[in-house]
């Protein structure tokens, strides 16, 4: 998840990223001209991707608290 930070991601948007992937998600990013990124958003909307912004939400509905046991932005074996 380090790559995420190294992108200029705020560190407690890629901890969000990182429990998401824990949870069996798969993460895509997507590098786009300024024309394209409504494309790049129907062709994830056609195949269900998940708003990242607002899973966190749901999670801490749940007794997700953040950071991960694992610590800042290490990864898990």
């Amino acid at each position: 998840m380090g790559a995420l930070t190294e992108m200029g991601l705020p560190e407690e948007q890629v901890h969000s990223y990182n429990e998401g992937v824990q949870r069996g998600g798969i993460l895509v990013t997507v590098t786009t001209t300024d024309d394209q990124v409504a494309y790049a958003a129907a062709i994830l909307a056609r195949h269900n991707a998940v708003d990242c912004s607002r899973r966190p939400e749901v999670w801490r509905e749940h007794g997700w608290t953040h950071p991960e046991p694992h610590g800042p932005l290490e990864s898990t074996p």
